[in-house]
């Protein structure tokens, strides 16, 4: 099932789906979990492509330049395309560093 998360005024659409909710449950620390939730509930929707001061998003390089990735912390990251023609954020991955090109968790991430 994916959720379309437009219900609050945001500029664009976010979808997860019941998987990347049970990544976010798998994460080992409560405080993971609820970054991950306040990045993708009040960030992601609303300026996904500007990047933090910290340095925890950032526009990934090579053949995954569509790709953004924020980092929950130095072990877990959320991966999401943007597609700005129809203002949707959607959300690729959750969890550990991917391995690119193999799989990871049992799923593989799209190029």
């Amino acid at each position: 099932m994916t959720f379309l998360m437009s219900e609050l005024p945001t500029s664009y659409t976010l979808m997860l789906t019941d998987e990347h909710w049970a990544a976010i449950q798998a994460l080992p620390h409560k405080s993971q979990q609820e970054d991950a939730i306040a990045f993708l509930m009040s960030y992601a929707p609303n300026t996904p492509k500007q990047l933090l001061p910290n340095g925890k998003l950032k526009r990934l390089h090579g053949e995954h330049r569509h790709l953004w990735q924020y980092d929950i912390d130095r072990s877990y990251r959320i991966i999401y395309s943007v597609d700005e023609s129809a203002r949707t954020v959607v959300v690729e991955y959750i969890g550990s560093h991917p391995s690119w090109g193999s799989s990871v968790r049992g799923r593989r991430i799209r190029n």
